[in-house]
């Protein structure tokens, strides 16, 4: 678990009032995981959420990472075959992992219908259309760590000391920011 990770599931925990498991290791799933996943009780809901969150995401994606993003989405969430990997001997055997990542979520008593896929990523720009209309084919829900994560985390944290190092940082940051605006 990276520390955008971190900071994603604890906006489902504090902010969404989930359960949440971390870091969920797919059976048989040739390396694959699930980066979160979270059950909120009220709404009833059940969360699958993906992060890729890099300060390169500040400016849209180019023709070639939209591809790429696309690509993991649907290994991640569909467990499609690495394109670079789907013409070697030992993937021939098999078109994908769908199987085993549908297991994994009734392992957890989840239905598979009612998953809602995320992905995270730094921001989303309506430039990104191959990106945007693949998302909303496979009904994947946007989720925006600079305009929604940060925000409500900083919103509901403030100023609090928590023994979390990425959730004590954000409580430093915003405490830093109310005491400069109150000295301008």
């Amino acid at each position: 678990m990276n520390t955008t990770e971190n900071i994603v599931e604890a906006y489902y925990r504090f902010c969404k009032n989930a359960f949440t498991m971390q870091d969920i290791k797919v059976v048989n799933g040739n390396n694959r995981q699930f980066d979160l996943l979270a059950v909120s009780l009220k709404p009833k809901k059940v969360f699958h959420v993906e992060s890729s969150v890099s300060l390169t995401d500040e400016k849209p994606l180019k023709h070639r990472y939209e591809d790429e993003a696309v690509e993991s989405l649907n290994r991640k969430f569909f467990g499609a075959l690495r394109v670079k990997n789907a013409k070697s001997t030992k993937s021939q055997s098999r078109s994908n992992y769908k199987t085993e990542i549908d297991n994994m979520y009734r392992t957890f008593g989840l239905h598979v219908d009612s998953i809602e896929r995320v992905y995270c990523r730094w921001a989303f720009y309506q430039s990104n259309k191959k990106l945007e209309k693949y998302m909303k084919q496979m009904n994947i829900s946007k989720l925006s760590f600079r305009d929604d994560v940060l925000p409500a985390l900083e919103k509901y944290i403030k100023t609090a000391h928590y023994e979390d190092d990425a959730l004590r940082t954000l409580s430093l940051l915003s405490a830093y920011r109310k005491q400069i605006q109150k000295k301008k």
